[in-house]
């Protein structure tokens, strides 16, 4: 599972918890969850994922597989509160930086051959 969807994930619940001032810091990516290939099989491994908040700062988001109760932690980090407004991008100027268009099948073939397998699910480039 790609990192950005960890990060999603505490962001989402920081900003749940805490509201839209939460940010994340400090964020390290510490065990891989990899999916099998025939995670959509009905006969295939439960995967749990939470995200655990402890204390006021530290927060992690862990899973866990099927009936075991062991816990494994792949991403950690430190939580922050701020009240600044975020930088407004200016869509056009990011466009006019976007000189090619690149075939999405080449995409997945490259980071594949960089050996992360991304399923249907998570192939959502058009």
């Amino acid at each position: 599972v790609p990192g950005v969807v960890f990060v999603e994930q505490a962001m989402e619940a920081t900003r749940m918890l805490i509201g839209k001032e939460a940010y994340l810091k400090d964020v390290a990516m510490t065990w891989p969850l990899v999916v099998p290939k025939n995670g959509n099989q009905p006969n295939s491994t439960t995967v749990w994922l939470r995200f655990c908040q402890m204390g006021a700062e530290k927060w992690e988001v862990r899973s866990r597989r099927g009936d075991s109760e062991e816990m494994i932690t792949h991403c950690e980090g430190r939580l922050g509160r701020s009240l600044a407004e975020p930088d407004v991008l200016n869509i056009a100027d990011l466009q006019k930086q976007c000189t090619r268009e690149v075939d999405p099948k080449d995409v997945y073939g490259a980071v594949h051959k960089g050996g992360l397998w991304l399923g249907p699910k998570l192939q959502v480039c058009k």
